[in-house]
């Protein structure tokens, strides 16, 4: 099939160009591939901000209290999203609130993560993580495992364990 010709007035073109600026900005500030940029114009997708991830929180404990403390969304909700069930995410949040009783601070991050990430039940939470920084990200293991606060070998062993999930060595 032949790509359909697009005829833009000028003042089209201007804006497209705008446009392409933005995306390029948005891109670069939070390491995003056009696809990621395109499902959040798309649907509203949760960012964690890296920084936010702690050595004495799970990522789960993480997400879910990040998503309740920033974003003041219900059980139900932060459920919805992580994929998991709303009275397993209260008891997350608890469990997250006695461990850690500050609010989670982000900082300077340089890189944000899509909460859509955790949905797919396949994976644990820091499988997926690993996965997204690993294969979306491009980040060597040190590099992730110094950004969530875990060992290297943690890291390879959930990446390699998520890989095998697949059917890929």
């Amino acid at each position: 099939m032949k790509p359909r010709a697009w005829h833009f007035t000028q003042d089209d073109e201007r804006k497209l160009t705008e446009v392409r600026g933005v995306i390029a900005y948005l891109a670069s500030k939070y390491h995003l591939t056009l696809p990621d940029l395109l499902t959040t114009l798309g649907q509203k997708d949760y960012l964690l901000p890296v920084g936010v991830f702690t050595a004495e929180l799970s990522v789960l404990e993480t997400a879910a209290k990040y998503l309740k403390e920033h974003y003041q969304l219900n059980y139900h909700t932060i459920g919805e999203l992580l994929g998991r069930d709303e009275r397993n995410i209260w008891h997350t949040c608890r469990l997250a609130q006695k461990k850690h009783p500050a609010a989670l601070e982000a900082g300077e991050s340089a890189y944000f993560i899509p909460v859509s990430i955790f949905a797919d039940r396949r994976y644990s939470a820091l499988e997926s993580l690993a996965r997204f920084m690993r294969d979306t990200l491009g980040l060597t293991y040190a590099e992730i495992a110094e950004l969530l606060k875990r060992d290297q070998r943690t890291i390879w062993t959930v990446y390699k364990r998520s890989m095998t999930k697949d059917g890929q060595k």
